[in-house]
């Protein structure tokens, strides 16, 4: 394991590490200050519209200026706005500090264009596997901690000051990546946020784009308000939710190690293995909708955390393999979009959703996974026709 590695994954996992960290206070943050589920559901939906927007074109710059400059501009940026977070008090300027994080938290985004520009194309699943599973090491440990911190904002004022150490740690340990844009493509440099946008071959990617945006809605539907859920059906406390969470993380980074096999065992299928997740989510959902037993929800919301987590490896590699080097960040940013436009969406139409009943989201996670799953099963059978056209 080169150095680069090693930078990359304890980045990736001090940026998990952070944000975890301050989960188990955001619900009971808002529940103390009175504050509905439609308010709560709102603060994730102003942080997903914004990386929505902002996905793309951190990632189409980072094609042109590097991703080192673009990864510790991330990085910096994220701690900045954590610091501010941990003193605002209004709900107005707590809301202003999340549309700023959402336009520039894209730390993850970074580090993953950051690994697949310095590894060839045929381990970039093995290394995205391994970085997503240490990464979500810090979903382990953060919320356990998370759990024992007195309130909301000295959480998000020791989450900035990791993010600033981790931003100092990028300066000095990571070296340039290799430009994969070449120099007669530097007018790129003063394209608007529609022009990058444009840039993407949307139709040759999208069936694949559709289902992932689809299931990326049917988990951050049920997962994005699940804290509230849980506090308020099951009475749990803070360090409660923190356990809960961190097994969740737990079950997240043990699946990054499982992507390598089962990406061999299914002949490098990413689209087949996307059909088997989104079907299983799909009976999770049903399950967790069926349950009462605060034990039997523990155990689906393990299988729920493994397949969504293997859904989301994997989907990141059916995209990149059918496009080309030279966009590679740029990919990752419209990936990132699109998981940000369910993010966008998920958390202010659970809220509405949960003022209806308050397990109604999983109904409607159970639908969406189901559709997602066949969106992927087509995805599958054009791929399965482009290589018999190539072979004949």
């Amino acid at each position: 394991m080169s150095r680069l590695e090693v930078t990359a994954f304890v980045l990736g996992f001090l940026d998990l590490f952070a944000v975890s960290m301050i989960i188990p206070q955001i619900a009971i943050n808002f529940r103390n200050k009175g504050y509905s589920p439609f308010v709560y559901g709102l603060a994730g939906t102003t942080y997903g519209s914004l990386q929505t927007i902002s996905g793309p074109t951190f990632g189409g710059y980072s094609d042109v200026y590097g991703r080192r400059k673009c990864t510790l501009l991330a990085f910096y940026l994220s701690g900045i706005v954590y610091l501010w977070l941990s003193l605002v008090e209004s709900i107005l300027l707590f809301f202003i500090a999340r549309a700023a994080l959402g336009l520039v938290k894209h730390t993850q985004t970074m580090l993953k264009a950051y690994l697949c520009d310095m590894t060839p194309r045929d381990e970039h699943t093995r290394i995205l596997g391994y970085f997503h599973a240490i990464s979500s090491a810090g979903f382990i440990v953060g919320p356990l901690i998370g759990a024992h911190i007195r309130s909301f904002e000295n959480g998000c004022a020791i989450a900035g000051l990791i993010f600033i150490t981790a931003a100092l740690s990028a300066h000095l340990l990571l070296p340039n990546s290799v430009h994969v844009v070449e120099k007669s493509d530097m007018k790129r440099k003063h394209e608007s946020i529609v022009a990058l946008f444009r840039s993407i071959d949307w139709p040759q990617y999208w069936d694949l784009f559709s289902g992932r945006l689809v299931l990326a809605t049917a988990v951050g539907l049920y997962k994005s308000n699940l804290s509230y859920m849980l506090m308020l059906m099951y009475s749990l406390s803070t360090k409660e939710i923190g356990y809960i969470t961190s097994l969740m993380g737990l079950v997240a980074a043990a699946s990054g190690f499982l992507v390598g096999p089962i990406f061999t065992r299914f002949n490098r299928d990413s689209c087949y293995i996307l059909v088997i997740c989104s079907s299983i989510l799909s009976v999770s959902f049903v399950l967790l909708y069926v349950s009462t037993n605060l034990i039997h929800i523990v155990v689906l919301l393990i299988a729920f955390q493994l397949f969504s987590s293997l859904a989301r490896a994997f989907g990141v590699d059916a995209v990149l393999s059918r496009g080309a080097a030279s966009g590679i960040g740029t990919l990752h940013g419209a990936l990132q979009s699109v998981s940000s436009v369910s993010r966008g969406v998920t958390p202010i139409l659970g809220g509405i959703l949960q003022n209806v009943h308050m397990e109604l989201p999983t109904l409607v996670s159970a639908a969406l996974a189901l559709v997602g799953s066949i969106i992927f099963l087509y995805a599958s059978v054009l791929n399965d026709n482009k290589r018999g056209l190539k072979t004949d």
